[in-house]
């Protein structure tokens, strides 16, 4: 059963280098979609962030995992403020980091 596991984990930490990029486009296009129609947003908590941009079960899952680190934020704070960071990868070794401007502004 071990070696089950172990070719599991193995299998999802490929699966998930894969999705990365995808899943962190979705997640700056739905938080940058709430906070255009919020302008006074304010995030609390991961699930927090997940509700209110309305993100799919691919994105909340990734926001809400134990791996992932969350900083509330909200329309006053820098924009160069780090927010979000997912792990992902075997051993959670790679990283995306989202500022509070790229989760809140289009780009210029």
């Amino acid at each position: 059963m071990p070696a089950v596991s172990r070719a599991y984990q193995k299998a999802k930490a490929m699966s998930d280098e894969v999705e990365a990029p995808e899943i962190a486009d979705l997640v700056i296009t739905a938080s940058r979609k709430y906070c255009t129609v919020a302008p006074n947003y304010r995030f609390e908590s991961k699930s927090d962030f997940a509700t209110k941009c309305g993100l799919p079960p691919k994105g909340r899952d990734w926001v809400i995992a134990g791996r992932t680190e969350f900083t509330p934020f909200g329309c006053q704070d820098s924009a160069n403020k780090v927010v979000l960071v997912f792990h992902y990868g075997r051993n959670n070794a790679k990283s995306y980091s989202f500022t509070a401007g790229q989760l809140s502004k289009a780009p210029q």
